[in-house]
């Protein structure tokens, strides 16, 4: 999955579970966690448990890639 498919994906489902925005910034769901409490991603609570913000993973992809 490249940025421009994210970007398009971002349109139908704005956050992603921390193990799917693992998968998709290629660490574990524990290093996803650790940027989530350090405020390094955004991520929003949806039924008592938080989503990483798409958006965030996808900026974090950006800055990794320059």
């Amino acid at each position: 999955m490249n940025l421009s498919d994210l970007k398009n994906l971002q349109a139908m489902k704005p956050s992603v579970t921390p193990g799917e925005a693992a998968a998709i910034l290629g660490v574990s769901r524990q290093r996803v966690t650790e940027l989530m409490n350090k405020e390094k991603l955004e991520f929003s609570g949806y039924l008592g448990s938080r989503h990483v913000l798409l958006s965030s993973v996808i900026q974090r992809l950006e800055k990794s890639c320059k």
